[in-house]
């Protein structure tokens, strides 16, 4: 959302506390290691929670660029700012780089029913995490907006105005922009239901959150100029 290196994703990605990915981790390994569920679980839980390896531990989360060799480490990046996931589910992290193109947000009040719309991201389905080249290929798909509604229909945005789409979207679509024809977003993927609905966050909503990181969003030097360049050869300026 900016030249110098703020990318807007949705905060149930990298916002929870270290204590909530720490009782998660310790659930699933417990679940997937042990022939009990639930509370039968509870004193193998109790177990590894309280072990010292685990109670170290932190979030450490990291960004890849298109281009970025996913054998290597990528960008390392912090939270600036983020919103509970029943609120907005969204946040702003910064990674180190510059003169980066933007994505320009836009007004969501404008937004109506039946609206086309494109979303793009890296659903799992069509993910190969075996092979290198194609993981970092984002996917787009298209759809439109069917409702605009006070709240999902889960504890996540349950205290937001939502867009409701018929787009498809997959596991993995979290974080991704939602963008309208005239190339601005106008929201990020949320979540879907069971019943394969979807809901995302209005982009209005998602400014607010930007400016609390502090964020200036305006087109960089690369955005100007890719649009000089556009500009100069529709009118046959070669």
């Amino acid at each position: 959302v900016s030249d110098d290196g703020f990318i807007v994703t949705a905060s149930h990605l990298v916002a929870p506390s270290d204590e909530a990915i720490k009782r998660d981790l310790v659930q699933t390994y417990v679940q997937a290691n042990y022939s009990c569920s639930g509370a039968a679980c509870q004193s193998e839980y109790d177990l590894y929670f309280n072990n010292t390896y685990v109670a170290g531990l932190h979030k450490n989360f990291r960004v890849y660029q298109q281009n970025s060799d996913i054998t290597k480490p990528g960008l390392t990046a912090d939270v600036r700012a983020s919103s509970p996931t029943a609120d907005r589910d969204t946040a702003v992290i910064k990674v180190a780089l510059t003169n980066t193109p933007a994505v320009a947000l836009a007004d969501s009040t404008a937004v109506q029913n039946q609206d086309a719309i494109t979303v793009i991201g890296y659903p799992s389905g069509s993910v190969d995490m075996s092979n290198a080249a194609t993981v970092l290929v984002p996917s787009v798909a298209s759809g439109t907006i069917t409702a605009i509604k006070q709240g999902g229909a889960s504890d996540i945005l349950k205290d937001a105005t939502v867009f409701q789409t018929d787009a498809p979207i997959e596991h993995g679509n979290s974080g991704g922009p939602v963008v309208n024809a005239a190339g601005q977003v106008i929201g990020l993927v949320s979540y879907g239901d069971q019943d394969k609905v979807f809901y995302l966050v209005q982009s209005n909503d998602i400014n607010d959150i930007v400016r609390q990181a502090g964020v200036v969003t305006k087109p960089g030097k690369i955005d100007t100029l890719w649009r000089q360049g556009l500009d100069s050869f529709n009118g046959k300026h070669y």
